[in-house]
């Protein structure tokens, strides 16, 4: 009897080892992805899996997914900290229908880099939005090409302090607005640098409690608003060293928002090149290049630099 009790208690051990050996296997700290791999498949880099949504399943909290080669790695929802990089290939995302990527964990830290996000505006259901950041503490936008999304590229909702970068990024014919910075609660602390936003109806939009910084960007061919917008009097912006041209106004701060400008130029702007309206405030530092809108407009207030 005791024989058979020792036996059974082994075996217990052993089915609990090999249970947690499975799910440390199932949860790796690196996950690959290719366009011939299979999400039946552990998703490591001489199996790996075929969309982000298989591969993140199986990725440990923190960890990174890569790219094996190019493909189609379809839309991925995210609730825990993550990396997803498309280095050295294509990685992509084809979005027709939906989001491509949508945050949505309580404190989680997210980073999209070297990928391709394409909502397919030619398709009978175009894709909604590019990113959705609804619920984290950071998200890292480097190195992305966001494209042909029937709202935004990248809609900012979060409800609790937290922060956005967008860097080195090309957002370009989102049939809404490019980036929209609309918190629901806490501070949205942003900032966009070297990057283009284009054919829009807005380039960046900041409401509600945010602090905006633009950085080397250019905003240009927004068709019926702005390429910088702030609205509202809990938001700031500040536009520095970027490029405002070519859109229906060149910058734009209304119901009590607050816009710094320095060393930009707002030029050729179909409409206005500068428009603070109901109350806002727009502040030059007198480096700036105003020429060629209809008209130019008025800075609210020049400030000497320092």
């Amino acid at each position: 009897m005791k024989n058979i009790s020792s036996i059974l208690k082994t075996m217990t051990c052993a089915i609990f080892i090999l249970g947690i050996c499975s799910v440390a296997q199932a949860q790796a700290t690196r996950t690959w992805v290719s366009g011939v791999g299979d999400d039946v498949n552990p998703c490591s880099r001489t199996a790996p899996c075929k969309t982000f949504a298989g591969a993140i399943s199986k990725t440990a909290t923190g960890g990174e997914i890569d790219c094996l080669d190019p493909g189609g790695f379809g839309a991925v929802t995210i609730v825990k900290s993550i990396t997803i990089d498309g280095q050295g290939t294509m990685g992509s995302i084809l979005a027709a229908g939906t989001n491509g990527v949508i945050i949505n964990g309580a404190g989680v830290t997210v980073s999209l880099r070297n990928l391709s996000i394409n909502g397919v505006r030619g398709a009978t259901t175009p894709g909604l939005n590019g990113i959705r950041f609804i619920q984290g503490t950071t998200l890292n936008v480097e190195n992305c090409i966001i494209q042909n999304f029937n709202t935004f590229g990248i809609d900012y909702t979060t409800a609790t302090n937290s922060f956005l970068l967008v860097k080195d990024t090309i957002i370009r014919n989102t049939f809404s607005g490019g980036i929209n910075i609309a918190p629901t609660g806490g501070i949205a602390r942003v900032t966009v640098d070297n990057c283009r936003v284009e054919n829009g109806t807005f380039g960046i939009k900041a409401t509600g409690n945010s602090r905006t910084m633009i950085n080397r960007t250019v905003a240009s061919s927004n068709g019926s608003d702005a390429g910088f917008l702030a609205d509202g009097s809990l938001a700031e912006m500040n536009v520095d060293n970027s490029i405002a041209a070519m859109n229906s106004i060149g910058i734009r701060a209304r119901n009590q928002a607050l816009i710094r400008v320095s060393n930009t130029s707002i030029i050729d702007n179909i409409g206005t090149g500068i428009l603070p309206e109901l109350s806002g405030q727009i502040h030059s530092f007198k480096q700036n290049r105003l020429r060629g809108n209809t008209p130019d407009g008025t800075f609210s207030l020049l400030i000497d630099p320092q």
